[in-house]
């Protein structure tokens, strides 16, 4: 539950975002039906606040004012209403007519109106021994930390696009193979935190990357799009609006003894002043896992080879897709199972899906966002658990942008003129990208 202003948002290729509160005058809330029974906080309300909202709202996240305690949420009670009524907050964007997952932060109709109607009725505070357990179905965050790995301190370039990448020295105390089973990314400043990249690069690989490392003055080095060198896998990936969890159960990625993580910072400085700040990573860590897991990327290879995927300026509905059989690309013709998924566009984007496309000529929804935000990306995980892909199955991404002159971003206030886009990792280009986190069934 909360309100921001978008100054220029953009860019995994990713965004700056400015937040603040906005005005309510253009929300109108509908009136609230009265519930009959005398609505207190500790009783009916703390535990759809405490389940939906406080992993955003608490200091130091996104959301611009806590909400943990009985005195956050009645300050905030008449803002938060508006915004809860009106569905904008807490923000969920899969459409969940197409699929399930967990961690789903969207309200009922029943919670949405309890939340008005104690609004309306006073935010009568009550007993905190009435406070029901609450399901922790969408408590973010790691389980555990058993790791947290942190950059040197960094002020970003003053420059629109500022890829940085940092050298993440696996611990020497391992001297066995471990598996990440979940990823947290702090970004230190999320005013000009656009994405982050963990890569994963191995120990003979290391060397490579340290000189790279050498060959600049001061913390890190560039390394616009990549990692600037090999890599063997991703650990992790965050952008705006994304939140770190565990991994599905008995899945996790290898890291042997002497790996390196390479971790790729894209800050974005058109409307932030640059600022100094670490960016942390918290790992949750196993011994062994029931299957390895790899992340792979989903997208039309031409089009950031051959600069194929145009939206012209002036148009406000375009649209790209993308089809192949995952299993001919990655898994040597065996079956993949899927365990989530994550879309990525920058600001022009309107929608965007991802669909498997049966042999047998049948289809299945992935996800669909049907109104994309890019300040709110994450990766989303099935509530049924894995989606098989079969050899001769197709998965299919399709993303749409509006290029209009009233749709463009704004830079001190003012919309930039519309221009003909194509992928890149600018933040005012574009990008029609999926990623795909399973296992690739023996």
């Amino acid at each position: 539950m909360h309100c921001k202003e978008i100054k220029l948002s953009v860019g995994l290729g990713v965004i700056l975002l400015s937040v603040g509160c906005s005005s309510l005058t253009a929300i109108e809330s509908p009136e609230a039906t009265p519930s009959g029974e005398t609505l207190t906080y500790y009783e009916h309300v703390k535990p759809i606040v405490d389940d939906n909202c406080v992993v955003c709202h608490t200091n130091g996240q996104i959301g611009p004012f806590a909400l943990n305690t009985y005195d956050d949420v009645k300050s905030h009670g008449l803002v938060s209403k508006a915004y809860v009524t009106a569905k904008v907050m807490p923000p969920w964007p899969p459409d969940n007519t197409c699929n399930t997952y967990k961690y789903d932060r969207s309200l009922t109709d029943e919670q949405i109106d309890t939340f008005a109607s104690w609004v309306d009725g006073g935010m009568l505070e009550g007993d905190p021994a009435t406070t029901p357990q609450t399901r922790n179905n969408n408590q973010d965050g790691l389980s555990r930390v058993d790791l947290t790995l942190t950059t040197e301190e960094y002020t970003p370039q003053q420059m629109s696009d500022d890829y940085r990448c940092f050298l993440l020295r696996w611990p020497e105390k391992y001297t066995e193979r471990k598996y990440v089973t979940g990823f947290n990314a702090i970004p230190g400043d999320l005013a000009s935190a656009h994405h982050i990249l963990a890569f994963l690069a191995s120990a003979a690989q290391v060397s490579e990357y340290e000189r790279l490392d050498a060959n600049e003055v001061g913390a890190g080095y560039t390394c616009f799009g990549t990692s600037g060198g090999p890599v063997i896998g991703v650990v992790g990936v965050w952008a705006p609006g994304g939140s770190g969890r565990d991994l599905p159960g008995g899945v996790g990625i290898l890291i042997e003894p002497g790996a390196l993580i390479v971790l790729q910072v894209h800050y974005n400085t058109l409307t932030s002043a640059p600022k100094a700040a670490q960016v942390s990573i918290d790992l949750k860590l196993d011994d062994m896992v029931e299957h390895d897991a790899i992340t792979l990327p989903w997208a039309d290879p031409l089009w950031w080879l051959a600069d194929s995927m145009t939206i012209p300026a002036g148009l406000s509905d375009v649209s790209h897709s993308f089809s192949k059989d995952i299993t001919s690309f990655f898994s040597g013709g065996r079956p993949f199972d899927l365990y989530q998924t994550f879309l990525h566009m920058h600001m022009l984007g309107t929608k965007t899906s991802l669909v498997v496309e049966r042999k047998n000529g049948t289809t299945e929804c992935i996800i669909s966002i049907p109104r994309w935000d890019f300040n709110w990306q994450d990766f989303y995980e099935f509530s049924d658990g894995p989606i098989r892909v079969n050899p001769g199955d197709k998965i299919t991404i399709e993303c749409t942008w509006d290029n209009s002159a009233e749709n463009q971003p704004r830079v001190d206030g003012q919309l930039l003129p519309p221009r003909d886009v194509g992928w890149g990792e600018n933040s005012t280009d574009e990008m029609c990208l999926g990623s795909l986190f399973g296992v690739v069934v023996k």
